[in-house]
């Protein structure tokens, strides 16, 4: 890369600075324009902003915002990359991913929401790439719809008051799973987080507690719910299904629907879910 070229992370000061580069060379109504205390929310800590960000002298030329999954920050997530193009500098974007990472020494790195164009470009920077999986479930009364087990199964969850969030830390499920997400992870992303109306339910399993989060929408179409994470075994996810299929019923939602990445369909279709197909004009 060029001399003139450096990087750096931006400091709380440099707020502005960022939104108005996205605002500039992406989309001007993109949230981070919108609500920059969202931006200040999610990556400021300790005086500095976690957005990793290129400069040509004193101009902002490129950035990559992440999230740390955990305190002790073993794993990270990438968010929003990008890079403004430059006259006479190719793979200018590559050559600052590769900095970024060697700067940023966690032991697992994920981005998602990436579009097809740029996944031979995550290629080169050693990144696996795959697809995320939506699976949905519609009430229904018939054989896939709820039976007695499911709602057995349901009724020994309960949903996390936002008073009683702190009781969770000192019994926080450890996940088989990556990333490594901790108590901290859950509470900056979800219960502090005012954006959107999450709700946190903790339910026991065989192998240990188990906790999930949801988020209900109203859309043209009617009412929805979503589960958005986990937390905790594997196994105790078909759990959090059941759940999810009896809210879908006792809040009238239209369906219910989950997007994965790394485990198959059987633990869905046991649960009467089906996979959502985008060429389909019935889904």
């Amino acid at each position: 890369m060029k001399s003139n070229l450096n990087h750096r992370l931006l400091s709380v000061d440099e707020l502005t600075s960022f939104t108005e580069f996205v605002r500039d060379n992406y989309r001007q109504d993109h949230s981070y324009v919108r609500f920059p205390a969202l931006v200040e929310h999610f990556y400021a800590e300790e005086g500095r902003l976690n957005i990793y960000a290129a400069f040509q002298g004193d101009e902002i030329v490129g950035v990559w915002p992440f999230l740390y999954y955990n305190r002790a920050r073993t794993h990270a997530a990438g968010c929003l990359f990008l890079f403004k193009p430059l006259e006479k500098l190719p793979f200018v974007g590559q050559s600052f991913m590769k900095l970024f990472l060697d700067d940023l020494p966690v032991d697992g790195f994920f981005t998602a929401g990436i579009i097809e164009r740029l996944v031979p470009f995550y290629r080169r920077v050693k990144h696996r790439c795959g697809r995320f999986r939506q699976f949905y479930w519609k009430p229904t009364f018939e054989p896939k719809g709820i039976s007695g087990g499911d709602l057995d199964a349901a009724s020994s969850i309960q949903a996390v008051r936002p008073e009683a969030m702190a009781g969770l830390e000192t019994r926080f499920p450890v996940s088989d799973f990556l990333p490594q997400k901790d108590f901290w992870f859950l509470t900056k992303s979800y219960h502090n987080n005012l954006s959107q109306p999450f709700e946190v339910f903790h339910g026991q399993a065989q192998d240990g507690p188990f906790i999930f989060v949801t988020a209900s929408y109203d859309t043209p179409m009617g009412r929805i719910v979503r589960l958005y994470d986990f937390f905790g075994k594997l196994a105790a996810f078909p759990s959090a299904l059941s759940h999810l299929k009896r809210k879908t019923v006792y809040d009238g939602c239209v369906h219910a629907d989950v997007m994965v990445a790394g485990f198959g369909e059987r633990v869905f279709t046991a649960a009467g879910f089906s996979e959502l197909d985008p060429q389909s004009p019935e889904t």
